[in-house]
């Protein structure tokens, strides 16, 4: 079978258009979609769930991975730890910590108590 070029309707150049500067200044993705955000700390869940698991047991794990839909079995120390993510991770917690249980845990992951 054959190639077929189609060809395509010249564009209208704007008067104005070919007198502004030729190069088009970088999107920055993060400003513009909300998603992509900048990477914080590395490890930080890992800790949390390696502290957790310790203390409430592998139940309370999956629990947790069913409460907050993250797979939390996926990190390692060298994850990076995704600021939306660990936001997600900590709010579910906060629903089935006790106070003194959030505070604790915040004290063995200092890397996850900078979200509010």
């Amino acid at each position: 079978m054959a190639a077929v070029s189609i060809p395509t309707a010249p564009t209208p150049q704007n008067s104005s258009a070919s007198t502004s500067s030729s190069t088009i200044p970088a999107m920055n993705l993060a400003s513009t979609t909300g998603v992509a955000q900048p990477r914080s700390d590395k490890g930080g869940i890992y800790q949390a769930v390696r502290f957790l698991e310790k203390k409430h047991g592998a139940f309370f794990i999956s629990r947790l991975i069913l409460a907050s839909g993250i797979n939390l079995r996926g990190f390692d120390p060298s994850t990076y730890d995704d600021p939306v993510t660990v936001a997600k991770f900590v709010k579910t917690l906060r629903a089935m910590l006790s106070p003194s249980d959030m505070a604790n845990l915040m004290s063995q992951a200092p890397s996850i108590a900078t979200i509010k």
